[in-house]
């Protein structure tokens, strides 16, 4: 019988990058093992695995699909992901921080959600707190709200850049604001100032969309799926696959006879949160944890083939003949990287 194949989600590995960060990592050095496996690996013609996209934003519903995947049930509602950020003034505008270093712990969560519901369920909008996740709630509004871009897209760049346009842009402007001028004056966050860790002084509503209902089938199906993500775990449920918690970032593989998606968070978190160290890091953990698991996989038969997807790029196909492929050219890391 065929060994099974594995699918491993590494968003933002290979970036894109801010300029700061190409620059630095002209200076850090070669990742040699890295840099031979995508040399002598199959370049595929899409990014991502069917029935999935690059990045989790591109999910329809998102919202819906991460509230599911948390571990809630949506309902017929409208349902946006509510992302905790951090809004430092530059000048007469405003930088948006998020990811780990905004991220909330559960009691900050439930206190967000407590304090808007009081401010806003008249209105009928609530947010919804899952363990550190937050989730907005619309009810049966006249039509969605707009379309807005991902929390990852917004992070590290000027809030008034991705403010919605319009009608309906400026009720969302207004409820942003107004979320802004509640959390500030929350206990928790002179205490996270306290800690030395960034305030949450705003939400980002994004990814709205009703609770979808997917035919089973594609690559998720059947599968199982590793992952942190609420909206990949909900997109994984959905399609009749199996969900369950990120492994463990120290290169161990998942044993079984059957397909698995592995999502490895850490490189698109650091990027998210600005973490350059962190970014730099993540990349040495890739080259001396997960490039020996994959070879060592597939030098064993226990996988026949594993897929490295990075984000907005075509993926590799790495398969056991491959380390005979001398003959390609091993390209520096920096060849590879997707442009911001």
């Amino acid at each position: 019988m065929r060994a099974p194949r594995l699918d491993f989600l590494a968003p933002g590995l290979l970036g894109p990058l801010p300029p700061q960060l190409r620059d630095h990592l002209a200076q850090t050095g070669r990742v040699p093992a890295t840099e031979r496996l995508l040399a002598r690996a199959s370049r595929l013609r899409v990014s991502a695995p069917e029935g999935i996209a690059p990045w989790p934003s591109a999910f329809p519903g998102a919202g819906a699909l991460g509230l599911a995947g948390a571990g809630g049930s949506p309902d017929e509602a409208l349902w946006y992901c509510a992302d905790p950020l951090h809004l430092r003034p530059d000048r007469d505008r405003l930088l948006a921080f998020a990811g780990d270093a905004a991220s909330l712990e559960p009691a900050e969560a439930q206190a967000v959600a407590d304090a808007f519901n009081g401010l806003f369920r008249e209105d009928g909008l609530t947010v919804t707190a899952i363990g550190s996740r937050l989730f907005l709630r619309l009810v049966t509004p006249a039509r969605p709200g707009p379309e807005v871009a991902s929390t990852r897209e917004l992070a590290g760049r000027y809030i008034d850049a991705f403010l919605p346009e319009g009608e309906d842009g400026r009720a969302w402007r207004g409820l942003l604001n107004e979320t802004q001028m509640l959390l500030h004056g929350l206990a928790f966050n002179a205490a996270r100032e306290d800690a030395g860790r960034l305030t949450v002084n705003g939400l980002w509503f994004w990814g709205g969309g009703y609770a979808p209902h997917p035919e089973p089938g594609g690559v998720l199906a059947g599968s199982r799926t590793f992952t942190g993500d609420p909206v990949l775990a909900g997109l994984a449920l959905a399609s009749g696959g199996a969900a369950h918690e990120p492994l463990v970032d120290d290169g161990r593989l998942p044993e079984g006879d059957g397909h698995d998606i592995v999502h490895w968070a850490a490189p698109d978190a650091a990027i998210t949160s600005g973490d350059l160290e962190g970014w730099l890091a993540a990349l040495q953990r890739f080259e001396s944890h997960w490039v020996p698991a994959f070879t060592a996989a597939l030098a064993s038969g226990r996988r026949s083939e594993i897929r490295i997807h990075t984000g907005g790029v075509p993926g590799w196909r790495c398969r056991r003949g491959d380390g005979h492929r001398i003959w390609r050219r091993v390209r520096a890391l920096a060849h590879h990287l997707e442009r911001a």
